[in-house]
């Protein structure tokens, strides 16, 4: 009698390792793993000589079923519905005479050893497949700092909600900027949030690749933080603008040494294009700055003028060439002013001033958005993109997610 009390594989070697993802109609993930050129030695324990031998297979293939959600903590989480193996090209080999004894039985050794090696690789798979696919998604979570001038801000980013249907995997993501210290004056006297608009995210139809979409409410959460943070408070001199104020002489009479103080009492705002002629996404407002200009250090005795001005600018967002980080670049303002206080020996009409005050800002307004530099991105671990483009995408009326697009690579 030939009794099978159990058995194991000892050795396991996979030449090759293949994985498809297929986004599912139904909710869920479908994870094809293709194992090429596998081949595995094996032993049973059974009531006389134990059988020992080898088997290969030309291609085993483990799919996978797995149900995508978001724990508390934030984390994607693949739930494993089910799991199927496969084989093609398979061989078998026992050592010894045992086989044949086996054979004359009736005890099937073959099939017993592939339910062994079935079992080993669909345990290893179950444990190491989701949280390959978990590790990756819940890289896109961040929370980096970003050093602008004398502040530093962080940069959040958490994952909210995870989606699948057949035309992809959809994670959405929720975003914040702080600053280390709120040193914007502005912020006393200011709104104490972020304005949120209720634009309509892309569709996604037709879609291919990798896309990464941006809301312009994060833009504005930029701009929200950047004010709070003081960035738009400045204390800048003629050389720090870099102009030469000889020309300004004659539209500023007794003018000799000028500095620049800027207090913005309102948060500047982004809102997305009606046309992008101009190769800019969004329209950059930044109202009620109030701007002194003194003759010399600033004090009481130094006021030269004093005056309140809005400034329309078109913003423009560039991506870099792996899709991980955003640069942001003004292009030419249009400036209002409402001037409160002159020197008595300035007498230029109001028509002469805001024209002054035109070719002052593409001076002012560039060294702000030079001085944030780059903002990083959320990005999947270890892969970058290539390729990249961007573009407006959603429902809104105008688009209002800037997005960048590429294809995904390691």
């Amino acid at each position: 009698i030939v009794r099978l009390d159990g058995g194991s594989i000892n050795s396991l070697d996979i030449g090759g390792i293949a994985m498809d993802i297929d986004p599912q109609s139904s909710g869920d993930l479908l994870v094809s793993l293709a194992l090429t050129e596998v081949f595995a030695t094996w032993d049973l324990e059974i009531t006389g000589p134990d059988p020992e031998g080898s088997v290969s297979a030309d291609v085993i293939t483990v799919d996978i079923v797995l149900d995508p959600y978001v724990s508390a903590l934030g984390s994607v989480v693949m739930r494993v519905d089910s799991v199927s193996v496969s084989e093609a090209g398979f061989s078998f080999e026992v050592d010894g005479l045992i086989g044949d004894v086996a054979d004359f039985i009736g005890f099937d050794v073959t099939d017993r050893v592939w339910s062994e090696l079935r079992s080993t690789i669909q345990d290893e798979v179950e444990s190491i497949a989701p949280s390959l696919i978990d590790e990756t998604l819940s890289a896109l979570a961040i929370e980096t700092p970003i050093e602008v001038l004398d502040n530093t801000y962080t940069l959040s980013a958490e994952i909210r909600a995870v989606g699948v249907d057949d035309r992809g995997l959809d994670v959405r993501l929720s975003t914040r900027l702080t600053p280390d210290e709120v040193l914007g004056v502005g912020t006393m006297f200011g709104p104490t949030g972020v304005p949120v608009y209720a634009y309509t995210v892309p569709s996604w139809m037709g879609a291919t690749g990798t896309s990464l979409a941006l809301s312009g409410n994060f833009i504005n959460q930029l701009l929200f933080a950047f004010w709070e943070g003081g960035l738009l408070d400045q204390e800048v001199s003629a050389d720090d603008l870099g102009f030469d104020l000889s020309t300004f002489v004659l539209l500023m009479p007794g003018l000799t040494d000028l500095t620049m103080v800027t207090t913005p009492l309102l948060p500047p705002v982004a809102m997305p294009r009606d046309a992008t002629a101009e190769g800019a996404e969004f329209d950059l407002h930044l109202g009620d700055m109030l701007v002194e200009i003194h003759n010399g250090p600033v004090d009481d005795d130094s006021l030269y003028m004093e005056l309140y001005l809005s400034v329309e600018a078109p913003l423009d967002l560039m991506a870099a060439s792996s899709g991980t980080a955003i640069e942001l670049s003004i292009g030419e303002p249009s400036v209002h002013v409402d001037v409160v206080y002159t020197d008595e020996a300035y007498t230029i009409t109001r028509e002469a001033t805001e024209s002054l005050f035109a070719d002052l800002m593409p001076l002012y307004l560039p060294s702000l958005t030079g001085a944030v530099g780059s903002i990083p991105l959320p990005e999947f671990e270890d892969f970058g993109l290539t390729g990249v483009e961007s573009s407006m995408m959603g429902g809104s009326e105008p688009a209002a997610f800037w997005t960048i697009s590429g294809a995904l690579t390691d």
